[in-house]
């Protein structure tokens, strides 16, 4: 097999050796830090270094990579909730994409405005991957302001605007948790002569989170039931919603509400990516930062969260629900769209993506 593929070898291991080591002190890392280090260490980070791309020949297809639907569906969506907050005609608004990828999206969503929301429209990006910002400039060209946290975004348009991520949340690190009889145990990865394995050691007897604040942690789960919990997430999301005084989030993901999220998946949600393989365990560590890393989202956590800042969640559905409301003919035009016809499949991405709305 041609070395451009994820398959382990000497380069490889040597390198998740390396990111093992820079997790954490004397060779072991908890997972939570070395999925940081694999993802966006400066150095060896798959998204600082060595991100390929994304769609038919990078190294994982997004929605908004796949079809202009989901673009268009967003763009209705801003288009309808600016109206209705901030008013209609020549007044200037603010759109805000959190992680907007190669700006696909965001291209697509400033084409399917109508008319007075592009002319009047101010579209912000927060991204902090060089590479990808080069991606999205190629794109967007001066269409677009960079920032490089939702606080500068937010502070730029006084707390004023409508926010949209989509496949975000999922690319931050989590914590990887195991149910036994005798109580919760925490993975780490150690590292030995190159070679990097999975460990297993008690959660701290104080609790592993604040109580109450993740719910997976809250249910009954069977013995050896591997859970994640997403203390990167919630920071990231509270860090931030204060600053919003007016306006509207949306959030596009993979995942589910908690209590179907672990359904049939004993080992948890966490894999990896590489030229659309799928990478699990020994693989997964041995190309570590060569991979995208990733784990679903828990909707019922978001939403938690979201409460706790004044924000009212006013719809969660299914990615299919919502393409349907804001597509005019989703349903005709996937009979002749293949791609389309993918979003919207019950079976697969149309039910295993979601869509959640919060207001301020």
């Amino acid at each position: 097999m041609p070395d451009d593929g994820a398959v382990e070898s000497p380069k490889r291991t040597r390198r998740g050796a390396r990111i093992a080591g820079r997790a954490g002190e004397g060779h072991i890392a908890r997972f939570e830090d070395w999925m940081r280090v694999a993802l966006y260490d400066p150095e060896l980070g798959y998204y600082a270094r060595n991100v390929r791309g994304i769609g038919a020949r990078g190294d994982f297809a997004t929605a908004a990579t796949l079809h202009p639907a989901l673009g268009e569906a967003v763009a209705a969506w801003a288009a309808a909730r600016r109206k209705e907050l901030f008013g209609g005609g020549l007044v200037p608004w603010n759109l805000i994409e959190a992680g907007p990828g190669t700006g696909d999206l965001a291209r697509t969503v400033l084409e399917a405005l109508p008319f007075f929301a592009t002319w009047t429209v101010t579209l912000r990006l927060v991204e902090t991957s060089p590479v990808l910002r080069e991606a999205q400039r190629a794109r967007l060209g001066g269409r677009a302001t960079w920032h490089a946290t939702m606080e500068d975004a937010l502070a730029a348009c006084e707390g004023r605007a409508l926010v949209y991520a989509s496949e975000l949340l999922d690319a931050l690190p989590v914590r990887v948790l195991r149910w036994r009889s005798e109580g919760w145990e925490e993975l780490w990865i150690s590292e030995n002569g190159g070679e990097c394995r999975e460990e297993w050691r008690s959660a701290p007897s104080g609790g592993v989170a604040p109580p109450g604040a993740f719910s997976a942690l809250s249910r009954k789960s069977p013995e050896g039931q591997r859970v994640e919990i997403a203390p990167a997430v919630r920071e990231f999301f509270l860090s931030w919603k204060s600053s919003l005084s007016l306006g509207s989030l949306l959030l596009l993901d993979y995942g589910d509400s908690i209590e179907t999220l672990y359904d049939r998946r004993p080992n948890g949600t966490v894999r990896g990516y590489a030229h659309h393989q799928r990478l699990e365990g020994a693989d997964l560590y041995a190309n570590a930062g060569l991979v995208d890393v990733t784990a679903d989202v828990n909707f019922t956590d978001l939403i938690a969260w979201g409460e706790e800042q004044g924000l009212r969640a006013t719809c969660f559905e299914t990615q299919a629900e919502f393409l349907r409301r804001f597509v005019p003919r989703a349903d005709a035009r996937a009979a002749s769209e293949p791609a389309l016809a993918f979003l919207l499949d019950p079976r697969g991405a149309g039910t295993g993506f979601k869509a959640l709305e919060l207001r301020k």
